[in-house]
């Protein structure tokens, strides 16, 4: 692997990192879904898939992808802030792997008048393949390394 990417490979894969975000979060999910290759895949691991990690869902294709981050929408608000990323561009230019730490708010409001709050605490661990229109995702590991639920003291509307 490269030590350092391009600058320009570093910066398209970033601003797709956070186009999902943003997707999530605008509730755009065909946005989210088209970061991916058609035939991309999805899994969410619970733990590190490195590590023994749990599969717990897979979703395959740009169409699945989308269907699945549409339920995002039951929640009230949703807050994916991305942390550190690490990019490598592999020396044949044409594939790249990262990981990205995000922390993921979710909030729901209940019958009662209560606002809870879903915190994921996830990392992105990504294969991209450099496509005739840009860098996209092949495949998305999600890990989940915990989650914690808060009560949300004043929330807006």
């Amino acid at each position: 692997m490269s030590p350092l990417p391009s600058v320009d490979d570093e910066r398209e894969i970033r601003r797709l990192i956070e186009t999902y975000a943003r997707g999530a979060d605008r509730r755009q999910p065909a946005l989210t879904a088209s970061v991916f290759t058609d035939d991309g895949v999805l899994q969410i691991y619970t733990g590190d898939p490195n590590e023994g990690g749990t599969l717990d869902r897979e979703r395959n294709g740009r169409a699945e992808i989308e269907t699945a981050m549409g339920g995002l929408a039951r929640y009230r608000v949703t807050f994916h802030g991305l942390q550190q990323s690490t990019i490598d561009v592999h020396d044949d230019g044409a594939s790249a792997t990262s990981e990205t730490y995000c922390v993921a708010h979710h909030l729901t409001h209940h019958d009662d008048g209560t606002v809870s709050d879903r915190v994921m605490f996830i990392r992105y661990l990504d294969d991209w393949i450099r496509t005739a229109d840009g860098w996209r995702l092949g495949r998305r590991r999600l890990a989940v390394d915990w989650i914690d639920t808060r009560s949300v003291a004043h929330p807006t509307e």
